[in-house]
């Protein structure tokens, strides 16, 4: 298997933990912002509920209430059966309200809410109710944009700010990564004095490694350079032949089968 790059390695995962952390930081970010803005759209229904309610309980007129509507503010009145007996919205008469969470909860502990979502609209409806000392229930609702919506028209600036990003996280990975690496390069520049190029701590047992294996070749070359000469005195050394070695040597040379084979090697003289 070809080994990887020490470089490539650290700056893709140098790279990897970047993109990750944008990626949470952004799923964080999603959850506080639509976290803080329920609970401001929360205070102000709360706000304009307690406004309209003292209004009404100066006039105790119904009626009254339109002067407290705006588009995009509704305001509704419910009797404790139900019965709708005020709504900014619309003058047709409506169903029976009682079965609505908000007025389920106000009627309970006095104050009511719920959000109800609009899948063709884009909207989010926000419902406030209060319970009245009288028994009655005043309800205000208002239209708001989903969180989902509002990232929608920021969806450009999102991804061109998140493709900057990642390429000053590419480009810090890279640099990070050389200042890291370049050290353990240098320490091959001279290896006799590896001991002092030492970068990091975690590099001392390679450190102490590369001097064993330095003595070791340095023993080596000595042990071969005072074995050489023994070899050398042994190679010029030669064992003489004996007198019937020699007889039985030259024999074999000047027979008939041995001058077929070997022509021209008839060396020896034949004695007398």
């Amino acid at each position: 298997m070809k080994p990887r790059s020490m470089e490539e390695k650290i700056g893709y995962r140098l790279f990897l933990m970047g993109f990750v952390g944008l990626l949470c930081t952004a799923a964080l970010c999603i959850f506080v912002f639509h976290k803080a803005f329920r609970t401001q759209v929360w205070t102000a229904m709360e706000h304009e509920a307690d406004l309209v309610s003292a209004g009404y309980r100066l006039s105790g007129d119904p009626r009254q209430l339109s002067a407290y509507s705006t588009s995009s503010l509704r305001i509704t009145l419910i009797d404790p059966d139900g019965n709708v007996l005020f709504e900014s919205a619309t003058v047709q008469p409506l169903e029976n309200h009682l079965t609505r969470p908000e007025i389920q909860q106000a009627m309970q502990s006095g104050v009511g809410r719920d959000c109800r979502d609009s899948q063709t609209t884009g909207y989010e409806t926000y419902y406030y109710a209060l319970l009245l000392p009288n028994g009655e229930i005043l309800r205000v609702a208002q239209d708001s944009e989903t969180t989902w919506s509002i990232y929608d028209d920021a969806i450009p600036a999102i991804i061109l700010s998140c493709v900057l990003m990642m390429a000053a996280a590419a480009l810090m990975a890279g640099l990070l990564t050389k200042s890291l690496v370049q050290p353990v390069l240098k320490m091959t520049d001279d290896l006799d004095r590896i001991q002092d190029n030492v970068p990091y701590k975690e590099l001392i047992p390679l450190q102490r490694a590369s001097i064993r294996t330095a003595c070791c070749g340095r023993t080596m070359k000595k042990c071969g350079r005072s074995l050489r000469p023994m070899s050398v005195m042994s190679s010029k050394r030669r064992l003489p032949a004996s007198p019937a070695m020699q007889s039985s040597l030259k024999q074999a040379l000047h027979s008939p089968k041995t001058s077929r084979i070997l022509p021209g090697r008839s060396m020896w003289k034949h004695p007398g």
